[in-house]
């Protein structure tokens, strides 16, 4: 049997375990994927509008998570 102890459930609880700088390079893949669409792509009028959001929410998303991760660390 293994004894656990309170500092071992506080260090594995507090945010060393961070999921920000996973989602932050989701999120800055996504917008940079779509940027480069936009760039070199003839789309459209529907489709541009799709993209634009798309930018526009992975935009918002990567600096959230970026500013988020700064504060854990």
């Amino acid at each position: 049997m293994y004894n656990v102890t309170e500092q071992d459930l506080e260090a594995l609880a507090s945010g060393s375990n961070s999921v920000h700088p996973g989602f932050l390079g989701i999120s800055a893949g996504t917008l940079s994927s779509f940027l480069g669409i936009v760039l070199t792509v003839d789309l459209t009028d529907r489709v541009f509008a799709t993209v634009i959001g798309v930018i526009v929410v992975s935009g918002v998303g990567t600096l959230y998570f970026a500013v988020r991760w700064i504060l854990d660390y």
